[in-house]
């Protein structure tokens, strides 16, 4: 329940600062469209540090991998949801901007690349041979 509070609060901080620069701050529209564009390569660049990290210092415990799952998972869905809102912004105040429809299919991209990528890497994992002891 923590992890959809901190989602919809990280959303609403994203909306309420894209609206306040789309219409107070001339050129503002420009700003939410840069934003936008941020957002969508951290989508990409955060869940990829995250797994590099678990790579280079793996969890000790099962629990700690699970922990790495969910801040995976919670990380990539937050600015995915940040980068859509924005965009909405962005087609409303802009008419589109130049950043907007890219950092959608960026978005998009990477919620199809992702699971695909976990999926091949889960088939292409080597099987654990059994204990000689454990298979008679």
């Amino acid at each position: 329940m923590e992890l959809v509070r901190f989602v919809f609060r990280a959303l609403l901080v994203t909306i309420a600062l894209g609206l306040t620069a789309a219409l107070l701050i001339p050129g503002g529209a420009r700003i939410v469209d840069l934003a936008t564009a941020v957002l969508a390569v951290a989508t990409w660049v955060l869940p990829l540090a995250i797994v590099l990290r678990w790579h280079i210092r793996p969890p000790r415990t099962s629990l700690g991998s699970v922990g790495l799952s969910i801040s995976l998972i919670a990380s990539a869905l937050t600015l995915s949801l940040m980068t859509t809102a924005l965009a909405v912004l962005d087609f409303i105040f802009a008419g589109g901007g130049d950043w907007a429809w890219r950092s959608l299919a960026a978005v998009g991209v990477f919620w199809v690349a992702g699971p695909l990528a976990l999926y091949v890497s889960a088939r292409m994992e080597k099987p654990v041979k059994q204990d000689a002891a454990r298979g008679s």
